[in-house]
């Protein structure tokens, strides 16, 4: 037989994994990569909500000043109305963004943390690891 139609197997430096520490492998992936889903499709409804939360509040405020603007009788009033809108709307939002930004941040840390405790590589393949020789 030829060097280059020799089987892997049968090639220098090469071994043959184990076929249960494959079913291991490839069951704690596929078990890996579920609870990865569940993570991220549970923190993504608790964005969602968040969002909708968010905006309904956002509606109701809208609609409260505009309340307030149509009983004002000078425009002074008015003037200040708006712009204590505008000052604490402006506050709102910069909390919200860093509240978001906080949920996404976990959401990502909550989403891969399956995946390191299986050893799955940047490829998406998982990594022989000292759990796979248990």
């Amino acid at each position: 037989m030829s060097k280059h139609t020799q089987s892997a197997a049968a090639q220098p430096g090469f071994s043959m994994p184990d076929i249960e520490q494959l079913s291991r492998l490839y069951t704690g992936g596929t078990e890996s990569w579920l609870q990865s889903g569940n993570a991220m499709m549970k923190a993504m409804s608790e964005l969602n909500a968040e969002i909708l939360g968010f905006t309904r509040q956002r509606l109701d405020a809208g609609v409260a000043v505009s309340q307030s603007l149509a009983k004002c009788k000078s425009v002074q009033s008015a003037f200040e109305i708006q712009l204590d809108f505008a000052r604490t709307e402006a506050q709102i939002y910069l909390d919200q963004a860093r509240k978001m930004l906080d949920m996404a941040t976990q959401a990502a840390s909550e989403g891969i943390k399956p995946l390191r405790e299986h050893g799955i590589n940047g490829n998406g393949e998982a990594r022989t690891h000292a759990k796979a020789k248990e």
